[in-house]
């Protein structure tokens, strides 16, 4: 069934602001980085958006417009800028999957203290229907979750802090 992760992302200082994406997935369909999920991350674009993706793990997120892109921000932020996300994949009984973007404000509420979690700007709710017409492929009901990063270019540096995955029941 669903799932949820959060956890804090950046894309650090590197030898150039472009030439890779970190990102959590959640609903992977199988062990292998070829395997298509939710992809909740940081687009390899400068300025970075925040952005709601399903496809193939290895594909990372290529920019806010790039294949596969559901939804992103509508603000967008500097490099070296910690964002505390997350991702909830609720799985409906009749086969639709809700998908959930909020952020944490980290200067309001910092970590160790109770997140206030709040809607994305420009991220509605998505709801990936089991025709597969709103993202144009059946939902993703069940998988792993986790996180990673996408590199195409040498001396480029993502951090995560403070995951966590939780299921569905």
């Amino acid at each position: 069934k669903g799932a949820s992760i959060r956890g804090c992302i950046q894309r650090g200082p590197s030898g150039g602001p472009t030439g890779f994406s970190p990102f959590f997935f959640l609903s992977c369909q199988g062990n292998s980085v070829n395997d298509s999920a939710y992809l909740l991350g940081l687009s390899d674009d400068d300025p970075h958006r925040i952005v709601l993706r399903k496809g193939m793990v290895s594909s990372g997120i290529p920019d806010s417009e790039g294949p596969g892109a559901l939804l992103a921000s509508g603000e967008s932020f500097a490099q070296s800028t910690w964002l505390h996300l997350r991702l909830d994949v609720i799985v409906n009984d009749n086969g639709d999957v809700v998908l959930k973007v909020f952020r944490n404000d980290l200067y309001a509420n910092a970590l160790g203290t109770p997140p206030d979690w709040q809607p994305v700007s420009g991220m509605a709710e998505f709801i990936d229907d089991h025709v597969g017409i709103n993202s144009g492929s059946q939902p993703l009901t069940s998988g792993r979750g986790g996180f990673g990063c996408a590199f195409k270019d040498v001396t480029r540096r993502a951090f995560f802090d403070h995951l966590e995955l939780l299921r569905q029941v």
